[in-house]
């Protein structure tokens, strides 16, 4: 349970980060024609995490497990597209295994309990 508390809290603030970052992007750069497609992609994986994070609850560890392999596959496809950059799709490798570990950890203490 502590894995699962770690991946949401640094999840949210990474987040938050983000969207702070892309929305004062104006004012910290006033004449700047702001690029706005990779920022918007940029934000693709951030929100396929916080919905997996939602759905943990909700679905059981095999259609999640099945879930964070999609995801994986989808970051690796935008990579591949050069949407994404590499050291994005390492840090959103490492939010997709703590999910997974985090969600056998509930799995084996739903069945001892």
């Amino acid at each position: 349970m502590k894995t699962w508390r770690i991946v949401s809290l640094v999840t949210y603030s990474v987040s938050l980060t983000l969207v702070a970052f892309i929305l004062t992007t104006p004012l910290r750069y006033p004449d700047f024609i702001i690029a706005w497609q990779p920022m918007v992609v940029s934000l693709t994986p951030l929100l396929v995490i916080v919905g997996l994070l939602a759905l943990r609850k909700r679905w059981p560890h095999h259609r999640f497990s099945a879930a964070l392999i999609a995801a994986a596959l989808l970051f690796i496809a935008l990579t591949a597209l050069r949407y994404m950059a590499w050291p994005l799709l390492a840090v959103a490798f490492l939010a997709l295994l703590g999910m997974f570990v985090a969600s056998r950890v509930l799995l084996n203490a739903e069945s001892q309990a």
